[in-house]
């Protein structure tokens, strides 16, 4: 298992992580998610708490 962390202006987004059969997950960092200036990374991935695991994040990450 790989994982990313991702960033904006100095900020923790989330970590996308690979698994070791290839599927790949998104989560968004909770005090991201509490930040009056969240946003989500793309319409496609929107604001939520929990991994998201749709054919999207490989496409947006990919």
């Amino acid at each position: 298992m790989a994982t990313l962390t991702t960033w904006m202006n100095n900020v923790r987004v989330g970590s996308l992580t690979r698994q070791a059969n290839g599927a790949h997950s998104f989560r968004y960092d909770e005090e991201w998610l509490r930040s009056p200036r969240a946003r989500p990374l793309s319409l496609s991935l929107p604001l939520q708490y929990g991994n998201i695991t749709a054919d999207a994040v490989y496409h947006y990450f990919g």
